[in-house]
């Protein structure tokens, strides 16, 4: 973009600190969590994103702006900041210190805590030790590093606050690659694409070379509050104050369809709202409590991973993926809904966490050791699974026990999606196989899942050995996999002609390179697949799904247990974390305040 506007976000994608020292003061302690929780906790989870050997420097930008969106809204006292921090990298510590140094320039920030390797696997073994659950177990959701694993860590300790404080606590969870920006832009209808139009809820789908200027967007002040206000009323309280708010069984998701047009240059704009016809309508809606708040990212789209794979492997191994960005072209709409047939984004919800949704399976818990036991090698590690379970979550709560529960969305505040392009997720058929495996494994469990007279713990019924998966979507599982590796056997074609074709030494190197490339991943999905034979990869996916469901079956069975553990912990003063504790700030400017928006 050759023209940008002030706002939030620099060229890079970074937010730049005025006047930050480096030898400013404030230090990293270990200590323990107190028990006074305030009403509001801001939560990620994170690993190996502070910046460290070149790696993307994420995790600052997304504090930098939570922490300043919270002083500016009054916010500080009410709210602390906790992070997962997997991170376990050499130098990873001086990272971490010289990052959260530079908050001094935010007055008094929010209370910081990280739950940090070591302090975690403290209170696995006081906890595998006193509840006697199998260790096994209590790493998978206290000290793994899995997607599940990351985000179940954080609600043990969310539930174990909200249980010592005996009231709902309100948690935002956001990822480390998101920013809350203080500005937003909202693209002018006279400046949309040819055929579109502004419409609330709605994000423009642009190419990345396509120059933009401030003059093309109303700029609005973002907050983060929004997602925390409503949270805990029911559906009719919030009418009240917006009425004609509609809520439905199922949202309109259009983002992947947009994207297969923008893809091809075509106008794009998608949009995330309310179902269209009346007879989608939630019967009884305004008896429906909101138990969880979610917003709609722009910047860099979530595209399904093996649709990224395929676009990579078409392109021939692209530095970047493919250059496009969304943003809004319209006026948030606050609407409802239960259920969604694409997903919740879980990389910004807001949840309230209670006596009852505190042991809530919000997570799909897989087993990397499982996986790897297959003798296919079809996924490698953990699932990427660990958001399958919301879209379907309060729909199996309403059919169990009949209560009614309601995701709210639309709200006025803007998250900035800062994922990286360049080096992102390597290996994409691995992440591509690990989705979609990961993905019938989570509905499967859906499935099981019931409730105990208490309606407070949640179990899955077990499977047997000869469990089998729901053939037709193994099918579909199978037939994308396939199709990734049909794009290897044309490209090797392609790139033998292109080797007849040429003699010059620096075309026959790129050839030589991208042939390797192309044999290597053309070998590994062969395998993954059973050399090419469904029945084979059917026989072992099998298996290993029969095992994760039932390693899934323990995780519920002991969360409970672990949680109450983690409130006698937290009750006691004995629950292990690192606290940042700043120096006390006088600079008056906040992160972002006169900086960049949308320059790329």
């Amino acid at each position: 973009m050759k023209e940008a506007y002030k706002g939030i976000i620099a060229p890079n994608g970074h937010l730049p600190i005025h006047g930050h020292s480096p030898n400013a003061a404030g230090e990293l302690i270990t200590t323990t969590l107190p028990p006074d929780a305030p009403d509001n906790i801001v939560l990620s989870p994170t690993m190996n994103r502070w910046g460290i050997n070149g790696q993307p420097a994420h995790l600052p930008n997304m504090l930098y702006s939570v922490q300043g969106a919270l002083s500016r809204e009054g916010l500080i006292k009410d709210t602390w900041v906790i992070l997962g921090d997997a991170s376990n990298q050499p130098g990873t510590d001086v990272a971490r210190l010289s990052t959260l140094q530079r908050l001094h320039e935010i007055p008094h920030p929010s209370r910081l805590f990280l739950l940090t390797p070591e302090t975690q696997r403290k209170t696995a073994d006081i906890i595998a030790g006193k509840a006697k659950i199998p260790r096994e177990i209590v790493d998978a959701v206290l000290t793994m590093t899995g997607y599940a694993s990351q985000r179940a860590k954080l609600d043990v300790v969310a539930g174990g606050l909200a249980l010592v404080a005996n009231r709902p606590l309100k948690t935002l969870e956001l990822d480390d690659d998101t920013i809350i920006p203080e500005h937003y832009g909202v693209l002018k209808e006279d400046v949309l694409p040819h055929g579109l139009t502004r419409k609330p809820n709605s994000q423009v789908l642009l190419d990345d070379r396509e120059a933009l200027s401030e003059k093309m967007f109303d700029v609005i002040t973002n907050t983060i509050s929004p997602f925390f206000t409503e949270l805990g009323k029911t559906v009719g309280e919030v009418r009240q104050k917006h009425p004609g708010m509609r809520a439905t069984h199922k949202f309109k998701d259009t983002m992947h369809g947009e994207l297969e047009k923008a893809i091809k240059g075509e106008s794009a704009q998608f949009v995330v709202t309310h179902a269209d016809i009346e007879e989608d309508d939630l019967p009884d809606a305004d008896n429906s409590l909101i138990v969880a708040t979610t917003a709609t990212k722009h910047g860099v789209p979530d595209y399904r991973t093996v649709k990224i794979a395929q676009a990579h492997l078409e392109a021939e191994f692209p530095e970047e993926e493919i250059p496009i960005s969304s943003y809004p072209s319209g006026p948030s709409e606050l609407f409802v809904y239960r259920k969604a047939d694409t997903n919740v984004d879980s990389a910004c919800i807001a949840r309230q966490i209670d006596e009852n949704t505190a042991f809530w399976p919000w997570w799909f818990v897989s087993n990397d050791r499982i996986s790897r036991e297959n003798p296919l090698q079809t996924v490698t590690g953990h699932y990427r699974a660990d958001n399958e379970l919301l879209p379907v979550w309060l729909q199996v709560v309403y059919e169990r026990i009949g209560q009614q529960y309601a995701y709210l969305s639309g709200i006025d505040t803007q998250v900035y999606h800062n994922r990286a392009r360049t080096g992102y997720r390597p290996d994409l058929h691995e992440q591509a196989t690990a989705s979609l495996v990961g993905n019938i494994a989570a509905l499967e469990a859906s499935r099981r899942l019931h409730f105990d007279p208490s309606a407070v713990r949640i179990r899955m019924t077990r499977v047997d050995p000869d469990y089998v998966a729901p053939r037709d979507h193994a099918e579909q599982v199978y037939s994308l996999m396939d199709g990734l590796a049909e794009i290897c056997t044309r490209k090797l074609k392609d790139l033998s002609s292109r080797k007849l074709a040429t003699s010059a030494p620096e075309d026959l190197r790129d050839i030589a390179e991208k042939t390797d490339k192309y044999l290597d991943v053309l070998g590994s999905i062969k395998r993954k697949l059973g050399g090419s034979s469904f029945e084979t990869f059917y026989y072992h996916l099998n298996r290993e799904v029969a095992r994760q469901l039932n390693f899934f079956a323990d995780v519920l069975d002991a969360m409970p247990t672990v949680i109450i553990e983690a409130q006698k912990l937290i009750q006691r003063g004995n629950y292990p974390v690192v606290e940042y504790v700043p120096a006390q700030a006088s600079i008056k400017n906040h992160p972002g305040s006169e900086v960049v928006v949308f320059q790329r």
